[in-house]
Parts: structure tokens; C-alpha cells; sequence
């Protein structure tokens, strides 16, 4: 008998191409495209939450595994806002500044997912001096977006010069390798220490991989797309979202046997 966690993924996805098989081909794209995303998305909140719960780490934790999702659901939304007002031809002056903010947004939220997996890392490890060292170094490079983010907004010019600009790259570099290595060490050790089925860390090891690759790309001001296609993306938060719920469905139901044994021991 598959696990229960299996079956769910498979009614979802059962009910994905039953709300699909109606729609002509081109739609029914469009549809997959989204859905996909947004069932990753969800999958992914939802398993992060009850790992974080099942390992007795800081609530906080679960909300920055979340944030990410969440605003790229926000940013959905923004986007079919602006799509609507487009096709009636207002003009909307605040565009810029609104997608200033989302990128300000974006960069922090990824942060805190990164100082997530350094929290996660330190409940199931022990404290190290490079987490101490990782936790400094994202919050550098977190004063550096807010301070870019009221240049843009309030015009200051420092913010161009040359060797600020230089300086930032570099923290930027180093902040991005941080959030990738705090999150494929999460996952890695989450398997190895809680003998959780292998497959799971490694699909979100690639995944990192795959979205540190791109990342730097995009540093350096490489002209490419952050993945190059138009389904690998959805594919991709959908599998890695699998991966995350699985690892949050096997420690729940672990906590719970062992909260049930507490219990039963007691009593007896």
C-alpha cells in the first residue's frame, strides 16, 4: 500500500487533468502552466510546516520556508491586475516602483528562507561558527537590498558609483551561495539524520543547484531567462514541492508515534 502522503499527490494531480480534460490544447497549457506552480507552492508551505512542527524548531522557521510562495502568489496576482488595467488601456504610473518593491521583496524573502535552513540546520545539528558566520553574511547583504531599494525610491546617487556597485555584486555573490547552501544542507541532512527516504534530499539538492546556477548568471548580468524554458519552472517547484511534503509528511507521523508511545508508556 503506497504511503498516504503518495495518494494525495496522485489525487491532486488525478484532479489536475480532470479540470484540464475540457479545455482545448492551448488552455489546457495555460492551465497546466499555472496549476503545477501553484500546487507546488502549496505543497511546499504545507510540508515545511509540519517539519518545522514535528522537529520542535521555531515557528518562524516554517514562515520563512513560506514567504517565497506566498509572494510569487502575490506577484501572480499583481500581474493579472496589470494585465486587466492594460487591456482597458489605463495607464498605471506606479508600475516601476511596484516591481522595484517585488524584487525587494523577492531578495528578502529568499534571505529569510536561508536563515530558515541555517535555523533548521542548527535545531538538528549543533550550533557551528559558519552558521554564525552565514546568518552575518545574509544579513550584510539584507542591508544592502533595503539600502538599494530607498536609493531607488528616494534617488540618492552613491548607490551608482562604481565601487559600491562592485562591493554590492560580491556580497550579493556570497549571499547567494550562502541561501543555496543552507538549504541543500538542510535537506541533506534532514535525510541522513532522520532516515528519511534519500530521494527527497536529492531532488531538492538539484533543484538548488539547478536555481544557484541561473542566479549567479542573472549576478553577473548574463542575458537568460532564470530557467530556460516555459515548463521547467512549474515542473520543477511542483517536484521540489513533492519532495518537501514528503519530508514533512514522514517526520509528523514519526513525532506523532512517538508522542503515542509517550502516552501509552505513561499510562501504563
Amino acid at each position: 500500500m503506497p504511503p498516504r502522503s503518495y495518494l494525495a499527490i496522485a489525487t491532486g494531480l488525478a484532479a489536475l487533468v480532470a479540470m484540464s480534460a475540457s479545455l482545448t490544447s492551448g488552455s489546457s497549457i495555460f492551465v497546466w502552466h499555472w496549476l503545477f506552480a501553484a500546487s507546488g507552492c502549496i505543497l511546499c508551505v504545507v510540508g515545511a510546516f509540519r517539519a518545522v512542527d514535528a522537529l520542535g524548531a521555531p515557528r518562524w522557521v516554517a514562515v520563512a520556508f513560506a514567504l517565497p510562495a506566498l509572494l510569487w502568489a502575490m506577484n501572480i496576482v499583481k500581474g493579472l491586475g496589470y494585465e486587466v488595467v492594460g487591456a482597458l488601456d489605463h495607464y498605471e504610473p506606479a508600475r516601476l516602483t511596484d516591481l522595484i518593491m517585488i524584487y525587494t521583496a523577492g531578495q528578502i524573502a529568499s534571505l529569510a528562507a536561508a536563515a530558515g535552513a541555517l535555523r533548521l540546520i542548527e535545531t538538528i545539528s549543533a550550533p557551528h561558527a559558519w552558521l554564525r558566520f552565514g546568518y552575518a553574511v545574509l544579513a550584510a547583504y539584507a542591508i544592502v537590498v533595503c539600502v538599494g531599494l530607498a536609493a531607488d525610491v528616494l534617488g540618492w546617487h552613491f548607490a551608482r558609483n562604481a565601487h559600491y556597485a562592485a562591493s554590492a555584486r560580491a556580497l550579493r555573490v556570497a549571499a547567494t551561495f550562502v541561501e543555496y547552501a543552507a538549504l541543500i544542507g538542510a535537506a541533506m541532512l534532514l535525510t541522513k539524520r532522520r532516515s528519511i527516504e534519500p530521494w527527497a534530499g536529492i531532488v531538492i539538492s538539484l533543484i538548488g543547484c539547478i536555481m544557484l546556477y541561473h542566479t549567479l548568471r542573472l549576478a553577473f548580468e548574463a542575458e537568460v531567462r532564470t530557467i530556460p524554458s516555459v515548463w521547467p519552472q512549474p515542473l520543477l517547484m511542483f517536484i521540489g514541492g513533492v519532495a518537501v511534503w514528503r519530508i514533512g509528511s514522514l517526520l509528523s507521523f514519526r513525532a506523532a508515534s512517538t508522542q503515542t508511545d509517550k502516552i501509552v508508556g505513561t499510562s501504563r
